[in-house]
């Protein structure tokens, strides 16, 4: 586990190194993920990585690796089940943005892959779709406060893929 947080780490701190040298319209960042989930799930926290490239003025590109984890705590057919989870996603999105003065608002669907891991649970992988929408505010020509908030549409099996959802 810490490893992987070290690997984010040194993307991240990689993206703000090469930012100077990005040209006009290329965005590399990192930052941290919360996720509050309507499911089974606990709240979970980590940390994620993302490029966005400007197509044009009005239409963006955004690919992007994150890592949460969290606990969870269900009871299916009486029999309490709880641990931990983990869910690195690999994912990409088509984003229409509108340019201000001070700021660009922005919002895109997209989808992507999920690895999952959960404590004495087998559950698969999955393919997620979300859509999501956010702010960016530029501080100066390659460094930008970033804040936005998604819906991701994730329901994994678990351990009985014939009947048993676990819903995040």
């Amino acid at each position: 586990m810490h490893k992987l947080y070290v690997a984010f780490l040194v993307l991240v701190a990689g993206a703000i190194l090469a930012s100077p040298a990005a040209a006009q319209g290329h965005r590399v960042g990192g930052g941290i993920n919360v996720m509050s989930p309507l499911g089974d799930m606990d709240d979970g926290s980590g940390l994620y990585a993302s490029y966005m490239f400007d197509v044009s003025e009005m239409f963006a590109t955004y690919v992007g690796v994150s890592y949460i984890s969290g606990d969870f705590d269900l009871k299916v057919d009486g029999v309490p089940y709880a641990g931990g989870y983990s869910s690195t996603q690999l994912e990409a999105a088509f984003l229409v943005q509108w340019p201000q003065d001070a700021f660009v608002p922005y919002a895109g669907v997209g989808g992507g892959y999920a690895y999952l891991s959960f404590d004495d649970m087998n559950v698969g992988d999955k393919l997620s779709l979300f859509y999501m929408c956010g702010l960016l505010y530029p501080l100066g020509d390659n460094l930008s406060l970033d804040a936005s908030a998604r819906i991701n549409y994730l329901r994994p099996r678990s351990y009985n893929p014939e009947t048993e959802t676990v819903d995040m």
